[in-house]
């Protein structure tokens, strides 16, 4: 529901499936990805604190990373991206959890920089890129355009 814009019903949703198991980090992770669609940004921080105590994976830093820049805390957001980027240079795992904090932090260069990384790392998450909400702030670019291009999607 989070893809589908519709952040209500996936916080009705995650909450039940949170409730089932509060071990299941990935639904902390996308409650905290709804919270922030909302704009509700210290709801989103306190889920992805969750989500990382659960599951410290690059997944997870890069959405914590996310949600500082979203919230004005551009040091420790920084601090995340550096935090991954280490990582990436390791194991060539992680450069979208770098986008999306460049992205939120408003750094289109390096956002775009790290887009090209996970282009040729063959990401998983770009099967994503025309649907997710935090691509949203380089969608007006026409690197973006250029980049949907090269990925095949229909404009």
């Amino acid at each position: 529901m989070h893809a589908a814009r519709r952040p209500d019903l996936a916080i009705d949703q995650l909450r039940k499936t949170i409730d089932l198991d509060p071990s299941y980090w990935l639904a902390h992770l996308t409650l905290g990805r709804a919270y922030e669609e909302k704009g509700q940004l210290s709801e989103a921080l306190r889920e992805h604190q969750t989500a990382k105590s659960l599951a410290q994976n690059n997944q997870t830093l890069g959405e914590l990373g996310r949600v500082y820049a979203l919230s004005g805390k551009r040091v420790e957001a920084q601090k995340v991206a550096s935090t991954v980027e280490e990582r990436w240079q390791r194991t060539h795992i992680g450069a979208y959890d770098v986008v999306i904090i460049y992205a939120a932090l408003g750094d289109k260069h390096k956002a775009f920089a790290w887009l090209e990384r996970a282009y040729e790392d063959r990401t998983f998450f770009l099967m994503y890129l025309k649907v997710d909400p935090e691509m949203d702030p380089l969608r007006s670019d026409p690197r973006f355009q250029d980049f949907q291009r090269r990925m095949n999607f229909p404009l």
